[in-house]
């Protein structure tokens, strides 16, 4: 909480054992020539006020210092909305604190994110979130600075963002495949318990003879299926979920997200993140929103704590720093993700960045690349608007709100909306004639061969979700074409 802080020389500095880590912006040996560094990266430190990226009131602020405190600090008992009482204490020594010292921190940082007893059998760990009163003293901070290093430091003393650093990268390297494999064992289970439910009704039907026989030994096979993977996914729930492991994932998100909004004003600092950064901000994203059990209550999981996330995608899902093309389309994906929730949604539609940037951005996004994405998004956010209606009970809501500002953002921008247009309705052109001719070569083999089947099926969904887009766009084309011939008139 209070004032952060992380220094350069963790990415800037030419260390030859990360040299070859990819950057955001290239790599290191590609920069180092063409973009040096203008700073002194041995003494040049990054300091902001926790909370400063956040478009919001500062007394409305959620930070661990503040009255609003983020989920990683929520009490974990049966409530999810009861905040833990527990009195902060603040006994840290000063930043100058060697590696011996590290001992005495892990029993005085339990007290700030402390959440009282688990409603499991597993101990409660201590977070991360305790910083002495002396050295964080509340000062109001609206941007970034950049200072000179404590003449203090030694080579021996270990910092916490050092720490940070090297956790980011062992998470990259060993955990998210982890994490990755529990959630293909989570999504196994539950398709072999629907598998097994579906035998168990079969042989309520009362079948006979050879049928019975076939459906038992799948029910067999099913259940052996369903044991195997309740096994696995309760090892990565008591290995990898654990309470206090969740507390300190979501913390991790908080502070490398301001970080990374912080690192984005300076064009050339930004250059020299490293790429594993982004990637296990957005990794460790997801696995705490689709954690089972859930962490905290979808509603909370953004607003308590990482709007800052929400701003992050937005801005920099086409930022043309951002050399890697697969990192822009994970930020691309994870909107189109987000928006399909209605708790999301929400926290996109109370976003400033979200709400000024997000529907021209998303136009000017259609291209060969990322259309299949950026298509998915509009309907998600028009869902409801022209045909294709969305069925009812379903999760996702439509957006009134993104629905005018992309109205708005065609009449503001025609070159953006002309550019938008042709590209949609050339790409509509081409998955039509694909599909066709797909069409006439099953007709002219004269049988259903699978693969022509697949690719049939792919291509009618793809020109189906094309024609949903365009379907709001287009009804809103001739309104903006009228009011803009309007306003010519007017002024002629």
């Amino acid at each position: 909480g209070g004032q952060q802080s992380f220094p350069l020389p963790l990415i800037l500095k030419n260390d030859p054992h990360r040299v070859e880590i990819p950057r955001l912006g290239g790599s290191y040996s590609h920069l180092a020539s063409s973009h040096p560094v203008n700073v002194d990266p041995e003494a040049e430190v990054v300091r902001w006020e926790e909370g400063c990226v956040d478009d919001v009131d500062p007394e409305t602020r959620i930070t661990h210092l503040g009255i609003r405190k983020p989920c990683c600090c929520l009490s974990l008992d049966v409530s999810f909305s009861r905040i833990s009482k527990n009195p902060f204490r603040y006994t840290t020594k000063a930043s100058q604190s060697h590696c011996n010292s590290i001992p005495e921190r892990s029993a005085q940082v339990a007290s700030e994110c402390s959440a009282g007893n688990l409603n499991d059998d597993i101990a409660d760990k201590p977070s991360t979130s305790g910083q002495s009163d002396s050295e964080f003293g509340y000062r109001p901070v609206q941007q970034m600075r950049v200072v000179a290093l404590e003449s203090t430091s030694s080579s021996s003393t270990l910092i916490e963002e050092e720490l940070l650093d090297a956790m980011l990268l062992l998470y990259h390297l060993g955990l998210a495949p982890n994490f990755k494999q529990a959630s293909t064992y989570m999504s196994h289970q539950s398709h072999s318990i629907s598998q097994l439910e579906e035998t168990d009704r079969q042989l309520r039907e009362r079948c006979s003879g050879e049928q019975l026989r076939r459906l038992k030994e799948a029910r067999s096979v099913y259940r052996e299926e369903v044991i195997d993977s309740v096994r696995h996914c309760a090892w990565y729930r008591v290995s990898l979920f654990a309470r206090w492991k969740q507390r300190g994932m979501y913390a991790a998100c908080m502070w490398t997200v301001q970080l990374l909004l912080v690192l984005s004003k300076n064009d050339l600092i930004f250059s020299y993140v490293p790429e594993f950064y982004l990637e296990t901000l957005v990794d460790c994203f997801h696995v705490l929103r689709k954690s089972d059990p859930p962490f905290v209550p979808a509603g909370m999981f953004i607003k308590q704590g990482l709007t800052s996330f929400v701003t992050f995608v937005v801005t920099h899902f086409s930022d043309p720093r951002i050399l890697s093309a697969e990192l822009r389309d994970l930020l691309l994906q994870s909107i189109s993700v987000l928006v399909q929730y209605k708790e999301f949604l929400a926290a996109f539609e109370c976003n400033q960045a979200a709400i000024h940037s997000l529907s021209t951005s998303l136009l000017s996004s259609f291209d060969n690349r990322s259309w299949i994405s950026v298509t998915n998004i509009l309907i998600r956010l028009c869902k409801g608007c022209g045909f294709g209606l969305s069925k009812h009970g379903e999760s996702s809501s439509t957006s009134c709100v993104f629905q005018n500002l992309l109205r708005e953002a065609c009449l503001k921008d025609e070159e953006v909306f002309s550019a938008f247009l042709n590209r949609l309705f050339n790409t509509l052109s081409w998955a039509m004639t694909e599909f066709s001719v797909s069409i006439r070569e099953m007709q002219e083999k004269g049988q259903m061969i699978e693969f022509q089947q697949r690719k049939c099926s792919v291509i009618f969904d793809l020109s189906s979700n094309l024609a949903r887009g365009a379907s709001p766009i287009a009804s809103d084309c001739f309104k903006a074409t009228a009011i803009r011939e309007a306003r010519r008139k007017a002024h002629a």
